[in-house]
């Protein structure tokens, strides 16, 4: 959530910078308009893109060493309620909590202030005097206030205070707000401002499209700026009107008639707003989910799942004929690094054949900026194995089984053959939830002699947002231990077969026990 602030902030704030010093002071009112209404919407969507799904890597493979150790051992599942934390987790806990109640007590500040202010128009409606004219409906409440309009209702003192001409140009004026549909504009700046209430650029923007509206309006005043002008100078005085409107005297009065005395802008002049392309192009590269931004990315390791950020490391894969001897290095010397590659040799004469390069496999290394642990032996050799209780739980039940059991049912539709679910990368952290897993899928496992299966891209789909609506469900675990402290660690959920005959499915293969 702090990213996507940070960075729909960032965007925001680039995209008013362009237009308070290159675009404000120009007459294209309607393309100031969309410039503003778009580069909102730009902020509030931008950040939650990930260039990663729009533009996949290439190259990408989802192959997985065959040697692969897998960790699951001794990894049950927790009843949903059971729970075990920290002391540190409940205080960050609890500032969380905080943090979100401040922000719900924001909107409801503001949702309170505008049933307030719709409970004023309402009665204004109620109580007034109606009339149509021109395609409007006049309320005149009786009140003093300066003219103001919502829609196509415009609200006035009294049609008596104004000579012809004078009422000839407030109807006018509101009219074309009408005309423009400012009001739908209106009522979403409104519910921009509050549900980002604590940040001041969604009230800048709100005050920079409030003086668009009104350039607007104020165009049907150009043949006579003296008149208009100093009608706007009288009306300043009265007493304003709910955000929810559009105000006569809305804005400050000094801008707007500069404005209707500026000269037009030039044609050339359009070309200032291709600033905004190059702009978004670097807007999309840094605020985006890319690694640049905290993301989902590949450039710097990062990925961010939910609310947490997870960070990815690199590890070298020993390759199993090349084992023995690394652990022989290391009951001989104090330290020992693996190479970047490795010698293959011929296994008839013992002749070294060639120089191999050591798979390097990328898997997460921290979340939150915190550690996590892992012990997969394909990576290390005993000197370095990280020491840690598995999480377990009081039912006693394996992950494998628990979602084989929750799956059965869909599973039974599969046509007969084996089936493989793959779960990679998983975090378990230090509250025992889960945090974050790179893949689940549900996929055909073939062998050179299997025929090809049918398997229908309905139940490929049914499958999939099964599996992934129980991973992020109410499963709990009871969090790894280290020293007596719950730590964050990650697993592998491989070498899960399924198969499935007449409709009748079986667990026949087990990552371990």
């Amino acid at each position: 959530m702090l990213h996507y602030i940070i960075n729909s902030s960032i965007i925001w704030l680039a995209f008013l910078m362009l237009y308070e010093f290159f675009l404000r002071k120009e007459s294209f009112h309607q393309i100031n308009r969309i410039y503003l209404l778009v580069t909102l919407s730009v902020g509030l969507i931008l950040p939650t893109i990930s260039l990663k799904q729009v533009f996949p890597e290439q190259g990408s493979s989802n192959f997985y060493p065959s040697n692969r150790v897998v960790e699951m051992k001794n990894t049950y599942i927790m009843d949903p309620v059971a729970r075990i934390s920290d002391p540190i987790s409940n205080s960050n806990h609890l500032i969380e909590i905080g943090l979100w109640a401040i922000y719900l007590i924001g909107i409801t500040i503001g949702i309170l202030m505008l049933f307030k202010e719709m409970h004023v128009l309402f009665r204004l409606f109620k109580n007034g005097k109606k009339s149509h004219e021109s395609g409007c409906i006049i309320i005149e409440t009786q009140l003093t206030h300066c003219p103001f309009s919502i829609f196509n209702y415009i609200f006035i003192k009294s049609k008596d205070d104004f000579n012809h001409s004078e009422w000839h140009l407030i109807l006018a004026h509101e009219r074309e707000h009408v005309r423009q549909y400012h009001s739908l504009d209106n009522i979403f700046l409104i519910v921009f401002r509050i549900l980002f209430w604590f940040n001041p650029l969604s009230h800048i923007y709100f005050r920079k499209l409030r003086i668009v509206h009104e350039f607007q309006a104020d165009q049907i005043g150009a043949n006579n700026i003296h008149v208009y002008g100093s009608f706007l100078i009288d009306l300043n005085l009265l007493q304003g009107a709910p955000t929810l409107t559009h105000s006569f005297n809305d804005s400050p009065i000094k801008t707007r008639i500069a404005m209707l005395t500026q000269s037009h802008s030039t044609r050339i002049k359009l070309l200032k707003y291709f600033a905004g392309i190059p702009l978004l192009v670097l807007l999309v590269i840094f605020c985006t989910q890319t690694s640049f931004s905290g993301g989902t990315g590949s450039a710097l390791g990062k990925v961010r799942f939910q609310n947490n950020l997870i960070e990815y490391g690199e590890f070298k894969i020993i390759p199993f004929q090349n084992r023995e001897s690394m652990n022989q290095q290391n009951s001989m010397f104090l330290t020992v690094s693996i190479p970047d590659s490795l010698p293959v040799y011929d296994p008839a004469n013992g002749q070294l054949l060639r120089m191999e390069k050591v798979l390097v496999e990328k898997v997460p290394v921290k979340i939150n900026n915190q550690v996590i642990y892992g012990n997969e032996s394909h990576f290390l050799i005993p000197k370095f194995e990280t020491d840690y209780s598995s999480p377990v739980l009081q039912s006693a039940r394996y992950l494998d089984e628990y979602l084989f059991v929750n799956l059965k049912n869909e599973l039974s539709k599969l046509e007969d053959g084996r089936y493989e679910l793959r779960l990679n990368n998983l975090v378990i952290d230090d509250k025992g939830k889960i945090a974050f897993f790179d893949q689940a899928a549900i996929e055909p496992y073939l062998s050179p002699d299997d025929k090809e299966l049918i398997y229908r891209n309905e139940l490929r789909q049914s499958l999939q947002k099964r599996l992934l609506d129980i991973l992020q469900g109410p499963i709990q675990f009871k969090p790894a231990m280290k020293n007596g402290k719950p730590v964050n660690v990650r697993f592998h959920l491989e070498g899960f077969l399924i198969s499935v005959k007449n409709h009748e499915v079986k667990l026949v293969e087990r990552p371990g026990c």
